[in-house]
């Protein structure tokens, strides 16, 4: 039809008399240009925001996701599809999904930039000067980053399960409500703990196992970075063995001027059945042109925990809770359990909060309000629960009070062309943590309450020098001020009666100072070789006063701590082509002493703990090589790093004398008494090794193996919180332009044998078999369906084959199998 209406138009018409006029030849031409404008206008050109280059395989839909399109290998497709009215979204597994209309983008040349969203090991974007490389490629630290979408693919119940499924990292777990990561062989106030640029370490962050991870919502995390080995010269004392640093998302501002506001909320709910978890969580942005708001809501109820029944360990009675207490009329009785694995009184409740205010009053200046704040009902300590004396149980209540962290910061960010920084980010934050255990013994009427309230206030400033397009200096101070009070009393539950009992930190007070300075410097010696050099000064003083001797007796009463040491590290990476990465890594970490390793009285497996007045700062000296090889234009990647770690003045838990006695009458019982002491010498090394293969562009396999050793060469025993050889495999299958993705993955433990635990009860050898923990593996499936642009639904099964196992040195067993449905939106 067409083709007929041109042919009587070009008889009919005088268009033959101007054709002549114009001339043929300079018609067609303006023709074919005009054909080839048409064309190009109605295709759409997608860039990466980072280095202009094209984004292939861009899933392009409308808002009722009928109208569809992908880019191809120039970033570029068609919207012939699409009307002018439409707003087109942009969606890939590797960026950040964003929108435009397609009025907006003819206005625009019909060319659109996407942000990189961290999703993978390899893909790392830092959003504080505080972090050392933009580039992984160029550096020699073995890092790994969760990004937020695959945190919500992996859909976890706390950020400690969002570390555990990684397969990068172990956790250990005293109760449900806890979550302490191991990394290399280090727990506890050996890794350093940061949530938005402000370190969570505080002076009663313990050695043994430490629940404060899941006090960050993982729900509003950005991502999360985790640097595997000492960061002493970028994040100072306590990152012997590793930093993570959860980066909770920031508010966004209006990006487009035709619209008004930049709205939206995200909303998720989930069941869990094997503790009955009942999650829901809602956020708000409200972005203005300068100013923008996010607001953050996660309540979470947590119900007894079901370990698994099937038991191909052979310890058929391991884990199984065959009574709990009540109190009935005011008498404690044991009461059987009717399903022996229901592991009774479990269960809690979560409340995380979070609110952030974004000013930007040009594009080189902007200033971030924070407020966060997590708070949680009472948390049975669920070890101490099962604990037995005998044929009895020897405690009728063990809890933690409400878990609260309460953290406000101002963050000022500047970008500048001067001579001193091209990039600066100053943080000012205080911090106030409330620790409260409540205990007591079966059959007793004295109720033992320890509080603690910790004070942090700190100040960091960390800069970014560009000297040149091959060189930059990143350097900056830190300054921090704990203070600690720690309180006790006995309550009697008949009369009403209170009574003082033993503080477990000095109950005079105690302080601790940080101050420190650092410098790091990089240089991109040749296209190959690229190098790293940092090193810093950290200074501690910690005071603490011992007044009571009503209980115990110490040859002291004042403890006094003045120190202060240097670390660094150099680091080399060799790339002889886009296929190899060599890095060697030297480097060195400084710890010193707390107020919990020094002056914390505690009692455990009939070990009471008191405090040491002689404790020196430990000193970690750290060799890694990491090599990666790329098959099949790195489709298919191996990687593997080799670590070593020698450990001077490390700090471990020792036999003791006090007053001449080895044993010490503790809350009714006689205990055998330990303190901290300085080891001369220990060390760990190990390896970590992952093959990453995209076998297609639906399909990716990826496998981690770790293993690590750890010996008190002093002693000549084993060194505690040393996990057995574990990893992860796994499948991962995206159907239908990313719409749909499913996830098989096998995690899995080797053997920790009961002669390779340390000496003592740090390694928890009571709650583990006569032979230690027995290996085991668990099945997964999870999957998330698109349902179109606002809502997915999700659905997993953990544990498929339902075996019980616990985690190396955990009191809890490992939840049974395991059904998740979980809906999320985003409007």
């Amino acid at each position: 039809m067409r083709i007929r209406y041109w042919k009587r138009y070009w008889q009919n018409s005088k268009m033959k008399e101007r054709l002549k006029e114009w001339g043929l030849k300079s018609t067609v031409v303006v023709l074919c240009l005009l054909t080839v404008g048409i064309a190009r206008a109605q295709n759409v050109r997608v860039l990466n925001n980072k280095d202009n280059k094209p984004v292939e395989d861009v899933f392009i839909f409308d808002h009722n996701f009928v109208k569809t399109s992908v880019t191809n290998a120039n970033g570029e497709a068609s919207l012939n599809k699409f009307d002018d009215t439409d707003t087109l979204y942009f969606q890939h597994s590797a960026f950040k999904t964003t929108y435009d209309t397609k009025a907006s983008l003819k206005s625009s040349g019909y060319t659109i930039t996407m942000d990189q969203a961290v999703i993978s090991l390899g893909e790392f974007e830092f959003s504080s000067a505080r972090e050392e490389e933009k580039e992984p490629d160029k550096i020699a630290h073995s890092m790994h980053t969760i990004g937020a979408q695959e945190i919500a693919l992996q859909n976890p119940q706390t950020s400690a399960d969002m570390l555990q499924v990684t397969g990068d990292i172990m956790v250990q777990k005293s109760q449900m409500g806890g979550g302490s990561p191991i990394i290399r062989g280090f727990e506890a106030n050996k890794i350093l703990l940061v949530v938005d640029g402000v370190r969570m370490n505080n002076a009663i962050y313990r050695g043994g196992h430490l629940q404060n991870a899941i006090t960050v919502d993982n729900n509003i995390l950005e991502n999360t970075e985790v640097l595997f080995g000492p960061g002493s010269v970028i994040y100072g004392s306590d990152a012997l063995g590793g930093v993570i640093h959860f980066h909770t998302r920031k508010p966004e501002l209006l990006k487009n001027d035709s619209l008004s506001v930049n709205f939206n909320i995200n909303a998720m709910t989930r069941y869990a059945s094997a503790n009955e978890e009942k999650t829901a969580h809602v956020d708000f942005n409200y972005g203005l042109k300068k100013i923008g708001f996010l607001t953050s809501v996660t309540a979470s109820e947590f119900g007894d925990l079901t370990m698994g029944k099937v038991r191909e360990h052979s310890y058929p009675e391991w884990g199984k809770v065959n009574y709990y207490t009540e109190t009935v009329e005011g008498v404690d009785v044991m009461i059987k359990n009717s399903n022996s694995n229901k592991q009774v009184f479990t269960g809690y409740q979560q409340l995380d909060l979070l609110q952030k205010v974004l000013f930007k009053p040009s594009d080189s200046l902007e200033f971030i309000a924070n407020i966060q704040y997590s708070t949680s009902s009472n948390v049975p300590r669920f070890d101490k629960l099962i604990e037995y004396n005998g044929d009895e149980l020897r405690f009728a209540e063990w809890y933690y009070g409400p878990q609260k962290r309460l953290l406000t910061s101002i963050n000022t960010r500047i970008q500048s062309g001067s001579s001193l920084f091209s990039y600066a980010d100053f943080v000012v934050a205080f911090q106030r943590i409330n620790e409260d255990r409540i205990d007591r013994r079966f059959g007793r009427t004295g109720r033992t309450t320890n509080e603690e309230d910790v004070n942090v206030y700190s100040i960091n400033g960390d800069l970014v020098k560009k000297i040149d397009a091959s060189q930059y200096l990143y350097y900056g101070t830190e300054f921090t001020y704990n203070d600690v009070t720690s309180t006790a009393r006995e309550d009697n539950v008949v009369t009403g009666a209170i009574a003082p009992a033993v503080t477990r930190y000095p109950d005079g007070g105690s302080t601790m100072q940080t101050y420190a300075a650092y410098l790091n410097y990089r240089r991109d010696l040749s296209t190959m070789f690229n190098l790293t050099a940092g090193i810093r000064y950290s200074h501690a003083i910690l005071n603490s006063q011992f007044l009571d001797t009503t209980f115990l007796t110490l040859p002291f009463s004042e403890v006094a701590i003045n120190t202060g040491a240097f670390t660094g590290s150099l680091g080399l990476t060799f790339r002889p082509d886009s296929s190899w990465k060599f890095s060697l890594l030297g480097s060195t970490g400084f710890r010193s002493p707390n107020v919990d390793d020094y002056g914390k009285v505690f009692e455990k497996d009939g070990f009471v703990v008191v405090p040491s007045d002689r404790l020196s700062p430990e000193y970690a000296y750290n060799g890694e090589l990491s090599i990666t090889k790329g098959f099949h234009n790195n489709a298919v990647k191996l990687m593997g790093t080799f670590y070593y770690t020698f450990l001077v003045d490390a700090i471990v838990r020792r036999d003791h004398q006090l007053n001449g006695s080895d044993s010490l009458l503790y809350d009714g019982e006689l205990a055998r008494i330990q303190t901290n002491t300085n080891a001369a010498e220990a060390v760990i090394y190990g390896y970590q090794a992952k093959i990453v293969a995209d076998i297609s562009k639906q399909f990716t396999f990826e496998s981690t193996y770790n293993y690590t050793f750890g010996e008190d060469l002093t002693e000549e025993v084993p060194l505690a919180h040393i996990p057995p050889v574990f990893g992860k495999t796994g499948v991962r299958y995206k159907h239908n332009n990313n719409k749909w993705y499913n996830d098989f993955y096998v995690l899995f433990n080797g053997w920790k044998r009961i002669q390779d635990y340390s000496p003592g009860s740090t390694d928890n050898p009571s709650d583990a078999t006569e032979d230690g923990t027995p290996s085991w593996y668990t099945l997964n499936f999870k999957t998330t369906y698109h349902i179109n642009t606002s809502l997915n639904v999700q659905f997993a099964v953990e544990n498929i084959l339902d075996h019980h196992y616990k985690q190396f040195a955990s009191g809890i067993s490992a939840p049974g199998r395991n059904f998740i449905i979980a809906l999320r939106t985003g409007i």
